[in-house]
C-alpha cells in the first residue's frame, strides 16, 4: 500500500491492523516487533510527522540488529537517512553498495528506488545519458510488478530524459503510453502531468484540455494549475476568443504566486500580459510585460552569470567525487582481487609442498619399513641358522660321548664355549649396526623419555622394540626365559610404568 501510494487514511487502517494481529501472537519475533515500528514510522512521514518517524525508526533499530536482521536493518535506516550530510563522492558509494546489497537480497522496491536515486544524482552531475541508464535498470525492474505508481512515476522521468536528450518522438511514445495505462487514468495527479507533457513536447490540444479539466477544481496543485491555465489562455488568443481567454487569464493570475519554477513564471507573467493588451487592459499589460522582463532578465543572468556558474560548479565537483568514487571502488577490487590470487597462490604452493614432503616422508618410511623387515629377516634367519648348527653339533658331540670318543667334562666345556661365543656375537658390532637401522634414534629418545633406564637394561630394550618374544630373547642373550621376564621388569620399573602398562 506504501508503494502503491495509499491514502493516508487507509494505511494508518492497515498499520493498526498489522500492529495488532503481531500483538495478538503469544511469541511474536523481535523482528516483527521491529517491522511494526518500522510501518508505524513510515505512517509518521507520510503524516508530515518527521520526528515522530524518526522516534519509531529509533525503536525498531533498537529491536534488530544488524547481525541477526542485517535486511531490516537497511529498511529501517532508509527511511530516515539524509542525503545532505555526506559529500557526493561517499554518497555515490553508498548508493552503490546499497544497489549491490538490495540486489543481493532480491528486493525490487528498494533496487529500483537506489536505481532512481542514483540517476538523480547522475542529473545533478551532468550524466544525462548515465542517468536515462539508471532509470531504465529501475523500469526494467518495476515492469510486471504490481508497484504500478512506482513503475509510471519512473517512466515520466524516462520520458523526460527522452525529450531532453533530442528524442521527441521517443518521450511522445512514452507519454502516449503511459497515458493509456488503466492505473494512470485511473491517478489524476499522473494522468494530469502525463497530458500537460503530451501537450508540451506534442502540442496535444486534446491533452491540454484533459489536464485542465482534472486541475480547474484543484486547490493542492496550484502551481501546476496556474500553468495549465496560462496555456489554455493562449491557445484561446489564438483561436481569438480574447473573453475565454481572459478567463483562463484570471485562473492563471489566481496560482501565480505558487509558481516557483523561474521559467514557468515567465511563461505565464508574459501570457498575462498579452491577454491583458488583447482586452484593452494596456496599463495591466505594461505591469505583466515589465515582470515578465524582469524574470526574464533574471533567469538570464542567473543562466549566463551566476546559476550556471554555479551549476557548472556543482556539477563538476559531483563529476570529479563520482569518479574518485569509482576509482577507488576499482582499485579496492582490484585488491581483493591481488590478494585473493595471492592466497590462492600461496595455498597452492603450501598444498604442493605439504603433498611433497607427504609423499617423500610415506617412501621414506616405507623404505625403512622394508629395510627394517630385511634386516630383522636376515637377523632371525641367521638365528634360525646357528641354532641348528649348534643342534647338529650337540647331537654329533652325543653321539661321540656315546662313542666314548669324548667325556662328559669335555662336551660341557664346547657347549660353554658354543653359548659364550653367540651371546657375544649377539652383543657384538653386528646387533648393532642392524638396529640402528631399524630405529636410528632409538637409544637417545628412550633415555630422554625414560631416564632412569641404566645401560644395561638398554639392549633388551632394543629386543623388545623390534618384537622379540621372551624365548627368543633368552636364546640370544644366553640366559633362562624367567630372567628374561625379570629384566622385562626391572625395564618397566627403570621407566615409571605400572602393571599392566604396555612398554613400547
Amino acid at each position: 500500500m506504501f508503494a502503491g501510494s495509499a491514502p493516508v487514511d487507509s494505511l494508518a487502517l492497515a498499520v493498526d491492523d498489522y500492529s495488532d494481529m503481531i500483538g495478538r501472537v503469544p511469541d511474536k519475533s523481535r523482528q516483527s516487533a521491529a517491522r511494526c515500528h518500522f510501518w508505524k514510522g513510515r505512517l509518521r512521514l507520510r503524516q508530515g510527522d518527521a520526528q515522530g518517524c524518526a522516534d519509531e525508526i529509533d525503536s525498531a533499530l533498537a529491536l534488530a540488529d544488524s547481525v541477526r536482521f542485517p535486511y531490516d536493518v537497511r529498511r529501517f535506516r532508509w527511511l530516515t537517512e539524509r542525503p545532505e550530510d555526506k559529500s557526493a563522492g561517499e554518497r555515490y558509494a553508498y548508493l552503490r553498495d546499497e544497489l549491490d546489497f538490495y540486489g543481493r537480497n532480491g528486493c525490487v522496491l528498494m533496487q529500483s528506488t537506489r536505481n532512481m536515486d542514483l540517476g538523480w544524482m547522475m542529473l545533478e552531475a551532468g550524466y544525462q545519458n548515465r542517468a536515462l541508464d539508471y532509470f531504465l535498470a529501475a523500469d526494467s525492474l518495476l515492469r510486471g510488478t504490481r508497484l504500478r505508481t512506482a513503475y509510471t512515476g519512473n517512466r515520466v522521468n524516462i520520458a523526460d530524459l527522452t525529450y531532453a536528450s533530442g528524442d521527441t518522438a521517443g518521450a511522445l511514445r512514452i507519454f502516449h503510453e503511459l497515458r493509456s495505462l488503466p492505473e494512470v487514468k485511473a491517478d489524476e495527479d499522473l494522468s494530469t502531468l502525463a497530458d500537460y507533457n503530451l501537450y508540451i513536447i506534442g502540442g496535444d490540444t486534446a491533452a491540454l484540455r484533459r489536464a485542465w479539466e482534472s486541475l480547474k477544481g484543484d486547490t493542492l496543485r496550484g502551481g501546476l494549475r496556474g500553468l495549465t491555465a496560462a496555456h489554455m489562455a493562449e491557445r484561446m488568443l489564438c483561436d481569438g476568443d480574447t473573453a475565454k481567454a481572459a478567463a483562463y487569464a484570471s485562473e492563471a493570475r489566481r496560482f501565480l504566486p505558487m509558481v516557483t519554477q523561474g521559467d514557468h513564471l515567465a511563461f505565464i507573467q508574459k501570457t498575462l500580459g498579452r491577454t491583458a493588451m488583447a482586452t484593452g487592459k494596456h496599463d495591466v499589460s505594461a505591469a505583466y510585460y515589465t515582470a515578465y522582463a524582469a524574470t526574464t532578465d533574471s533567469l538570464l543572468k542567473d543562466k549566463h552569470l551566476k546559476d550556471k556558474h554555479r551549476g557548472e560548479l556543482i556539477a563538476a565537483e559531483t563529476s570529479r567525487l563520482i569518479a574518485e568514487a569509482e576509482a577507488t571502488a576499482a582499485r579496492r577490487k582490484r585488491a581483493v582481487e591481488l590478494r585473493f590470487a595471492l592466497i590462492a597462490s600461496l595455498v597452492s604452493a603450501l598444498a604442493a609442498a605439504g603433498i611433497w614432503y607427504v609423499i617423500r616422508r610415506i617412501r621414506a618410511l616405507r623404505r625403512r619399513k622394508e629395510e627394517s623387515e630385511r634386516s630383522e629377516l636376515a637377523m632371525s634367519l641367521r638365528i634360525q641358522e646357528k641354532d641348528g648348527i649348534i643342534e647338529l653339533v650337540d647331537k654329533r658331540l652325543n653321539r661321540m660321548v656315546e662313542a666314548g670318543i669324548l667325556s662328559a667334562n669335555d662336551i660341557s666345556e664346547i657347549r660353554s664355549a658354543i653359548k659364550s661365543e653367540t651371546a657375544t656375537e649377539a652383543e657384538g658390532a653386528g646387533f648393532v649396526r642392524i638396529f640402528a637401522q631399524l630405529s636410528p634414534e632409538f637409544a637417545s629418545r628412550l633415555h630422554a623419555q625414560y631416564p632412569g633406564v641404566k645401560k644395561a637394561s638398554e639392549k633388551l630394550a632394543c629386543y623388545i622394540a623390534i618384537g622379540m618374544d621372551t624365548r627368543h630373547i633368552a636364546r640370544i642373550m644366553n640366559i633362562r626365559p624367567e630372567s628374561v621376564r625379570q629384566g622385562r621388569w626391572r625395564l618397566k620399573s627403570q621407566m615409571g610404568l605400572r602393571a599392566g602398562d604396555q612398554c613400547y
